[in-house]
């Protein structure tokens, strides 16, 4: 995969509307090989995003609907550590809630069985785990009560089609992030996704 585009993509998918869309990305599976050079890429990404007033033009992200949304995506984060995340990444928003800064935690094990990486949060927040392969990555995606839409980045289009129909979700993309449907298209998923 083209690491660059991949991490803008991700950083966009996870941060755009504050993470406020059903379509943004809150888990990420990355090969193996790669996942210490992507987190770091990601990482300085995540530390550049500009946060406060949406009204400014070099702000990127503005705050969350209400206080209440940004206390619910502080009591998921701190569950992170009980279901075995490391904290990476955790930064000061610019302002008090409702502003809010995106968050990373990165997983040793594939299992996601607790409410922190089984619930939407609906917030600027990410999972990073490692896979072996991409057959993992998609088992691993399918480890979910939702399936609305997945991206998978890789140059070689077989590995893409390969994931066609094997990943449940209603929209699957290459190469480009899980956010930005078309408004032209049918937009809907699997299981508790979707409309």
């Amino acid at each position: 995969a083209d690491l660059d585009l991949a991490v803008s993509e991700t950083a966009l998918s996870i941060c755009a509307t504050t993470g406020q869309r059903c379509s943004c990305a809150s888990r990420l599976f990355v090969h193996e090989t790669v996942i210490d050079d992507f987190s770091e890429r990601l990482l300085r990404v995540l530390r550049g995003i500009v946060t406060g007033d949406p009204l400014d033009e070099r702000v990127f992200m503005g705050p969350l609907v209400s206080e209440s949304a940004a206390l619910r995506l502080e009591r998921y984060r701190a569950l992170a550590r009980d279901a075995g995340g490391e904290r990476i990444l955790m930064l000061e928003p610019s302002r008090p809630a409702p502003w809010v800064a995106p968050g990373l935690v990165r997983f040793r094990r594939l299992e996601q069985t607790h409410a922190y990486q089984r619930d939407e949060i609906f917030g600027p927040e990410a999972a990073l785990y490692a896979v072996p392969d991409l057959d993992a990555a998609i088992a691993a995606v399918n480890d979910s009560d939702f399936g609305l839409v997945a991206s998978v980045m890789t140059g070689d289009r077989a590995r893409y089609e390969h994931a066609i129909g094997r990943i449940r979700t209603g929209l699957l993309n290459w190469n480009k992030g899980t956010i930005g449907a078309s408004g032209r298209l049918p937009f809907g998923g699997s299981r508790r996704s979707g409309n």
